[in-house]
């Protein structure tokens, strides 16, 4: 792989050279190859513009004077170029507006030069002119090239346009343009990964996988095309599949928390609630406030008869979130199969607090007061529960209620 060079080093390195294609070593090798992006927020563009337009002109001067000769067309090539380049560098950093006013600048040299056209109307996209810009750089879009350059924005061209369509829900028109970026390149995995989104948003996910799959086959370290693949396999109750998905996912990647997480669910509902409850921490040690994690790996524990173990993350569950109805209701469970009765009364009646709308909190209550012989409380959870529950279960309850009032009058 190349060593990393400065921006700053390669501007200078341009200067001094100018028998470089400007256009293409820095749209394509440089933007794409050599700089992180996070580099350009080093420098401040705008105050080299002066100087390095100064240095570009003196260069042709000199160059020209030696060869007797001066090309006032070269000039102008080289300038158009570098604002080009300017502009560029200016819409990696997302100073749009910036970036426009330099790719106007270019324009006003050379009209002609569709390049510049293309990348001035994405920057106008970007600014949510879609519309307008969609047309005019759809139109000048180079149809056939052999420049690797020209083909390298055309497809990223399409791949953030169906970025912009997808951002709207415009996901019709997001699969359109995302699949004319792999008509160019079929080895374009971001494309491929960005169909598969699609696709699976839109419930097409026999689909959805192939495309995952291709993304996977270019890269198989391509983790999140992994994780998302082993969502659907997931969501499919295809077990043995998503967990390989999520497997490979925590190999490629041992902090991504979401695939452990995911992980430890698979494991739940195979009932390996060992396996589960080792990803559940694992997703927790990455991120100690992880309240999904914590809820979850409690259910393993209290599978596994575990009740203090799933108190205690049922308990930090509610520390993270007071409004944890679930939770709530998950630790009366566990001291009700302690019988710990009064303290299992006080976490149902909590729930209830949270959501009297909610059936279970009473049912688990009666239940539990039942149990503990409180029969005319329990007798009054089924009357609150006859006020909330459908129509169909009313019979079931007033059974409830009845059996109750003998048990009473049993003593």
């Amino acid at each position: 792989m190349p060593k990393k060079s400065s921006l700053l080093e390669l501007y200078e390195n341009l200067s001094s050279d100018y028998d470089t294609n400007i256009y293409e070593f820095d749209f394509y090798h440089t933007n794409h190859n050599l700089i992180d992006r996070n580099e350009y927020s080093k420098l401040n563009l705008i105050d080299m513009i002066d100087s390095t337009t100064n240095k570009i002109n003196v260069y042709i001067s000199t160059k020209h004077k030696s060869d007797n000769i001066y090309n006032q067309k070269d000039k102008f090539t080289h300038e158009k170029e570098f604002y080009y380049d300017i502009g560029l560098n200016l819409s990696l950093q997302e100073n749009f507006y910036e970036a426009a006013k330099y790719y106007e600048k270019a324009l006003n040299i050379d009209k002609r030069e569709s390049i510049v056209n293309l990348q001035k109307e994405f920057t106008m996209e970007e600014l949510e002119k879609i519309e307008e810009a969609t047309n005019k750089y759809l139109k000048d879009l180079p149809k056939k090239t052999d420049n690797i350059a020209i083909k390298n924005l055309n497809k990223e061209t399409y791949n953030k346009q169906g970025n912009y369509f997808y951002s709207k829900n415009q996901l019709e028109e997001a699969i359109n343009s995302y699949s004319k970026a792999i008509a160019i390149d079929d080895n374009y995995k971001e494309a491929h990964y960005n169909l598969a989104n699609t696709l699976d948003d839109l419930k097409r996910y026999e689909e959805s996988k192939e495309s995952y799959k291709k993304a996977i086959a270019i890269d198989d370290n391509y983790k999140e095309a992994h994780y998302n693949l082993g969502n659907i396999y997931y969501m499919e109750e295809n077990h043995e599949e998503a967990c390989k998905c999520f497997e490979k996912a925590v190999k490629i990647d041992n902090n991504y928390k979401e695939a452990y997480f995911n992980l430890g669910s698979t494991y739940d509902d195979l009932g390996k609630w060992d396996k589960a409850s080792q990803n559940y921490k694992r997703a927790i040690d990455l991120d100690p406030e992880y309240k999904d994690a914590y809820y979850n790996l409690g259910i393993s524990y209290h599978q596994q008869n575990l009740y203090d173990l799933a108190i205690k993350c049922f308990e930090k569950t509610i520390e993270l979130d007071h409004n944890d109805y679930q939770a709530y209701l998950s630790i009366g469970i566990s001291f009700k199969m302690k019988k710990k009765l009064k303290e299992s009364e006080n976490y149902f009646n909590k729930a209830i607090e949270l959501n009297p709308q909610e059936i279970d909190g009473y049912l688990y209550l009666a239940e539990v007061l039942q149990d503990d012989g409180k029969y005319e409380e329990a007798k009054k959870c089924f009357k609150k529960l006859l006020k909330i529950c459908p129509s169909e279960d009313r019979n079931k309850y007033l059974a409830e209620i009845k059996s109750i009032e003998n048990k009473i009058l049993l003593g």
